[in-house]
């Protein structure tokens, strides 16, 4: 087993690394957490917490937080691209009652709750700092690891947990190649204010092989989101994104993305992203690094499960170091737990990416209903549905 008075350190100051971190330090386990950026700049606009994630989240106490800085749901509308019709889909309340089935939230926001959270709790964290190389202890039971960090300095730790997101060096490092693959889908994002006179829900416009959605994440704020088909990995101009967004999006969508197209005048406040996934076949270990979030199962944004994902693992993972169990127990339930799980998101996001995007337009000449959008209305409850009774399995 793990050492009686473990120490851990945690590479990737994410939101998986830091809420692995909050949740160890609630067990009183000695926790270090190193991000190589030096400075805390998350990457990204906006993000979705689906009642699984704040139901995990609801497990270390900070839930009611996060929804409170955000924006809070129980459903979602989808409509045709002129904003003539709409289905709406309602989602389950796994975390109880109190909780939405919903939170949107800006990744600044949720990044600053969870690094407050862990800092109060007592988690060491250092920036502009990585592991550079790592020793493995005498190979006993109770053995450790020697970490060279990237300063120079040398420590000890009992388990190192990699979670340094989809790019991570560690994984190019210490595990078997992965295959990172391009999804032939990219997407633009945008946080602005909103509409003063804006009700609605959560909005996801539906084109052919383009969607626009926006999306509360506060009461003052929404996240844009214009995702598009992309037949290859292209990078543009940073100065002329606000541009792009403009020329692909303005002339389809109707109803309030107009207006919120009006605000975007410069570049800087667009965000241009190449969806790519991670396949990275078991083990998700090497020695006694395990790895957990993007690092191992990065999965395309289709069911917005991203985020919830690694949070789980977080979870999942904090429980079983905080117990009795030998090492090689912890890494064989984590993989039991997490891998089938992660697995069949990849796998649905992808399913739901073809029917979104294949299949025509969802728009009629003569303004009535158009077969694509019925469809919609037909199926979309029931494969939400379907989804979240996956989804309710306990973790």
């Amino acid at each position: 087993m793990l050492n009686q008075q473990k120490s851990i350190l945690i590479v990737g100051g994410g939101i998986s690394g830091l809420v692995l971190a909050i949740a160890l330090r609630r067990k009183r386990i000695d926790v270090t957490v190193v991000e190589i950026s030096p400075e805390w700049t998350p990457k990204g606009s906006g993000i979705h917490l689906y009642s699984n994630a704040l139901r995990a989240l609801d497990s270390i106490g900070l839930a009611q937080e996060i929804v409170a800085a955000g924006s809070a749901h129980d459903f979602y509308d989808y409509s045709d691209p002129r904003d003539e019709h709409r289905v709406r889909v309602r989602y389950p309340r796994l975390a109880g009652e109190e909780l939405p089935a919903l939170a949107t939230i800006t990744r600044q926001a949720l990044h600053t709750i969870l690094v407050t959270s862990a800092q109060q709790a007592g988690a060491r964290i250092r920036l502009a700092t990585t592991v550079a190389d790592m020793t493995e202890g005498s190979g006993s039971e109770d053995g450790d690891v020697l970490i060279t960090l990237s300063n120079g300095q040398t420590e000890r730790h009992d388990l190192i947990v990699a979670a340094d997101g989809i790019y991570s060096p560690m994984r190019e490092k210490y595990l078997s190649r992965s295959n990172l693959i391009y999804s032939g889908q990219a997407i633009m994002r945008a946080v602005l204010p909103r509409h003063p006179d804006s009700v609605d829900p959560k909005i996801m416009f539906a084109g052919a092989g383009q969607m626009f959605g926006i999306v509360p994440v506060s009461g003052d704020s929404v996240y844009l989101i214009a995702g598009f088909a992309e037949s290859e990995h292209k990078r543009y101009d940073r100065d002329l994104l606000h541009t792009l967004l403009q020329d692909r999006f303005r002339p389809v969508f109707g109803g309030l993305a107009p207006w919120y197209h009006d605000r975007i005048t410069d570049a800087g406040q667009v965000t241009y992203t190449s969806i790519e996934l991670v396949d990275q076949p078991p083990p998700w270990h090497h020695g006694r690094m395990i790895f957990m979030g993007d690092a191992v199962h990065a999965s395309p944004p289709y069911l917005a499960q991203g985020a919830a994902m690694a949070i789980e693992d977080a979870i999942v993972l904090a429980e079983l170091i905080g117990s009795d169990l030998p090492f090689d127990r912890i890494v064989e339930d984590y993989m039991a737990r997490r891998v089938p799980r992660a697995e069949f998101i990849k796998k649905t996001s992808l399913e739901r990416n073809r029917l979104r995007y294949q299949g025509g337009t969802y728009e009629s000449a003569d303004g009535t209903i158009s077969p694509r959008m019925q469809h919609l209305r037909n199926t979309a409850q029931p494969l939400i549905d379907e989804l979240y009774m996956t989804l309710a399995e306990p973790i």
